[in-house]
């Protein structure tokens, strides 16, 4: 899942960047390119960063694979950010890889499903507007983040306990089917 989201800042490039960075760097995010910018750059323009665990091992949306890049031109800032969606957490589960970059299919899910994965990447690109355009200290920026990651804590503790639920009804189920065994052959 990809979303994009554009906003005009007052701050220069490398300001914006170093406050996007510092947000993002707290919740967990990872420069892809190293810090700084590169040889042959005028300026600190671009960000690209990324965070989360392989789709598989993730115990909840937010630590799914993210990946977000900032650009800025001339006071226009660009957000782009990408999540990769598991079965588990409502994307397909009918993705197989080839190998060599390619797929079968799409590893999107059903728009239901994706609600939490949404609500995430808009909060995550709403509060770095509220950091760069509106000036707004990180802390307070980050209260809509916060709340989107407080719901994702809550379906994730709803998911752990509905499968302990299942995994305790069945081996219920075996072992009532064991005791009627035991039963059925002792009583001839």
């Amino acid at each position: 899942m990809v979303i994009e989201h554009t906003f005009v800042t007052t701050l220069d490039a490398p300001q914006a960047m170093h406050a996007a960075s510092e947000m993002l760097g707290r919740r967990g995010f990872v420069s892809e390119t190293g810090s700084g910018f590169t040889v042959g750059q005028a300026q600190w323009d671009r960000l690209d960063m990324r965070r989360g665990k392989k789709a598989a091992r993730a115990k909840s949306v937010s630590e799914l694979p993210q990946r977000v890049h900032v650009g800025w031109d001339r006071g226009r800032v660009t957000v782009a950010m990408a999540i990769e969606p598991s079965a588990v957490w409502g994307g397909s589960a009918w993705n197989l890889q080839l190998g060599f970059g390619v797929s079968s299919g799409t590893n999107d899910g059903s728009p239901k499903k994706m609600r939490l994965h949404t609500d995430l990447l808009m909060s995550i690109a709403r509060s770095l507007e509220q950091l760069l355009a509106n000036r707004q200290p990180p802390e307070v920026a980050m209260q809509e983040w916060d709340q989107a990651e407080a719901a994702i804590a809550v379906a994730a503790r709803k998911r752990r306990i509905r499968m302990w639920i299942v995994a305790g009804v069945i081996i219920t189920v075996f072992a009532a089917l064991i005791a009627f065994i035991a039963v059925a052959v002792n009583a001839r």
